[in-house]
């Protein structure tokens, strides 16, 4: 018997990784006196019906589901409706993309009886309480719901305040995962003060109250002594949007690890306005190795219409530091977009190249087909939907390329990417990815 059940879906081509996001909810649940049992997935290898037949077998109250990435939302949507045909348990999701599309969730899936808007720790908690109690949930700050064949959203709830208030996020699948993949995920900020087009993780933030809000140091090194000491974990991925938002929270951080003698090895996210060799190098030496680092193009065409408020020049000068200390990179990097020029894709080309003689082996296998995806929320959708270029639907959305020929190498790509990649020289993505937690 668990009075809550919180599952992380299945979903094919995904990462095994603990879901911090799940992991948080379990805890604070667990802080109220809450029974809650956490169930991945693909971490117990089970089939869709298997883990329908598993999950039926457990009396609980409540059931709720993660929906953490768009591009899967149809996949998990349908296990959840194929688990509704076998129990009647009131069933929430949650996460960035349902507090988006929480109206076209709900008018096609009616398995699904509540999407929790924001952060779910207190909204989740409430509604909980709330079913528990047999009182009505729909008042509660932070929910929509499906009403007389009407979608009704309650009044917004503000985020929290104090990241620090919050409890450690539950561990109960860290050791079977961390054997597997030989990483733990941890998060010390929520939000990002950037305004990249492309991205969800502001909008989606700013929603509800700032835009950025940061753990302090103490709080995030106390965290990471009980991963080392009571999990014996080595290799850590901090999965903040971004890491180094405050230079000197970073540097603190660092201090920290470096004065509490943590043996780690883990990597961050930055953008390269906040590569400095000074920082990076007291990172390195508190654990830093690799970094997930917002490239996004070469060409400066496109990152102003990304809004990265970056140049080629930092990108460049940001690999260079990065090299001189020996460091992993792992660049994100959109090739496409709607716009995309022959000319912006031979300034990326050649950027590129510059890119790996810089780093050599230490830079991650590019991605050239990637195109940018239109995230629920984002400004890259609004321009979309607005210009008429908007193709699909928020499940599966999609647009079509303006330059003729640039849309002709992107389908070529897409088709003969696996015959003519990788490049020779090139270890795979996989391997690369590997290669950081041996260094």
């Amino acid at each position: 018997m668990s009075d809550v059940l919180l599952i992380y879906p299945p979903m094919k081509r995904v990462e095994l990784a603990d879901c911090l996001g799940l992991s948080y909810i379990a805890s604070y649940l667990r802080s109220k006196g809450i029974n809650v049992s956490i169930i991945d997935i693909n971490l117990e290898g089970w089939s869709v019906k298997r883990a329908i037949e598993e999950i039926s077998k457990i009396p609980t109250k409540v059931i709720g589901v993660t929906v953490p990435f768009q591009a899967y939302a149809i996949e998990v949507l349908k296990f959840i409706s194929a688990l509704k045909e076998k129990i009647e348990t009131h069933i929430s999701i949650g996460g960035i993309f349902p507090t988006f599309a929480y109206r076209d969730i709900l008018e096609r899936f009616p398995s699904v009886d509540s999407v929790v808007l924001g952060e779910g720790e207190i909204t989740f908690y409430e509604l909980v309480r709330a079913i528990f109690e047999g009182k009505d949930w729909k008042d509660i700050p932070g929910i929509a719901y499906r009403e007389d064949n009407e979608i009704k959203l309650t009044p917004l709830r503000p985020s929290i305040k104090d990241l620090d208030t919050i409890p450690f996020p539950a561990r109960d699948n860290l050791k079977r995962i961390y054997e597997r993949t030989q990483i733990a995920s941890i998060i010390s900020s929520r939000g990002c003060y950037a305004r990249c087009s492309f991205c969800s993780v502001v909008p989606f933030y700013a929603k509800f109250g700032p835009r950025i809000r940061l753990r302090s140091p103490e709080n995030v090194v106390d965290e990471l002594e009980i991963l080392v000491k009571e999990y014996n974990v080595e290799n850590v991925v901090f999965c903040d949007g971004n890491f180094t938002v405050s230079k000197e929270r970073a540097a603190k951080i660092a201090e920290e690890i470096i004065r509490r003698k943590l043996k780690l090895r883990y990597a961050i996210e930055s953008r390269v306005t906040e590569v400095e060799e000074e920082l990076f190098k007291l990172l390195k030496e508190s654990g830093l190795r690799r970094v997930l680092l917002g490239i996004e193009s070469g060409s400066q065409t496109m990152l102003d219409r990304f809004k990265k408020g970056t140049t080629v020049e930092q990108n460049v000068k940001a690999l260079e530091i990065l090299s001189r200390l020996d460091l992993y990179v792992s660049p994100g990097f959109i090739m496409f977009d709607d716009q995309t020029t022959v000319e912006e894709l031979q300034e990326n080309i050649r950027f590129l190249k510059v890119a790996r003689q810089i780093m050599g082996k230490k830079i991650r296998p590019f991605d050239i087909t990637n195109r940018m995806y239109p995230l629920a929320g984002t400004e890259f959708e609004r321009y979309l939907k607005e210009g008429g270029k908007y193709q699909g639907d928020i499940f599966t959305p999609d647009y079509k390329i303006d330059d003729f020929s640039v849309r002709f190498l992107y389908h070529f790509l897409n088709i003969f990417s696996k015959v003519i990649f990788p490049i020779k020289g090139l270890i795979s993505q996989e391997d690369w990815d590997s290669q950081w937690l041996k260094d």
